[in-house]
């Protein structure tokens, strides 16, 4: 039974209860989205350069809608290894 009487006594509640604490974790790699200003940064390009290895399919774009596009890290860092080649 929860305690309702005033703050404190949730607030101990909360801290006292034996409920395990989910732990934040780190994304993997594999995770990590980036956007093009973020790419364009990290290749040291301007952002419409990685809208058009885009549109060449040489990087594959996660869009939530017509404004949010982001990149998977690990396609990024392929991209730029490979550009560099």
């Amino acid at each position: 039974m929860i305690p309702i009487s005033g703050f404190a006594s949730f607030e101990w509640w909360v801290l006292n209860s034996h409920m395990p604490i989910k732990q934040p974790q780190s994304p993997e790699p594999d995770d990590i989205l980036l956007s093009r200003k973020d790419i364009s940064k990290l290749a040291h390009v301007h952002p419409k350069t990685v809208a058009r290895a885009e549109a060449r399919g040489e990087l594959t774009p996660i869009r939530f809608n017509s404004r949010l596009v982001r990149y998977r890290k690990s396609n990024v860092i392929r991209w730029i290894a490979n550009a560099q080649a």
